[in-house]
């Protein structure tokens, strides 16, 4: 059996942390980071992918941004980052699909290099590339089930 997580804001006010630094204002010294998790809109993924060419970037849409009006925006994020990783809920609102290998494949589709449907306690499912496999393992949740879709 696994153990589930609880993530808490250890904090007043989460919004800083969601949009207080500015691709622009990223201090030279950290450019040069390897990977980036991003926890926002999809407004500046363009500008972060051109401060950071060369890194991994983990997108994690912040949940106030899922929902069908932005699906336009949200798709055209995914040619900005490497990995995505909505929640279901998430997810299901933004492609009117309740099936998750659905909106996995949904999700690579329309450009994620890598996505990751969080799922609470459900499960978890992740694909990567152009053919699904899936595979079940323990992990961190209830269960993890990955996917791997490749040409």
């Amino acid at each position: 059996m696994g153990r589930a997580r609880t993530e808490i804001f250890r904090v007043d006010e989460v919004a800083p942390f969601l949009y207080g630094v500015t691709p622009e204002e990223v201090d030279a010294a950290y450019r040069t980071a390897r990977g980036v998790h991003l926890l926002r809109d999809a407004d500046d993924l363009p500008h972060w992918r051109a401060i950071f060419p060369d890194a991994t970037i983990f997108w994690e849409p912040g949940q106030a941004f899922m929902v069908a009006e932005h699906a336009d925006s949200f798709r055209a994020g995914l040619a900005h980052i490497d990995i995505v990783s909505p929640n279901l809920l998430e997810a299901q609102q933004v492609y009117g699909l309740a099936d998750p290998a659905a909106l996995v494949g949904a999700m690579l589709d329309d450009g994620a290099r890598i996505a990751a449907l969080r799922m609470g306690a459900a499960d978890r499912w992740s694909a990567r590339g152009t053919a699904m496999t899936c595979s079940a393992s323990g992990g961190a949740g209830a269960g993890d089930r990955g996917s791997d879709r490749r040409g």
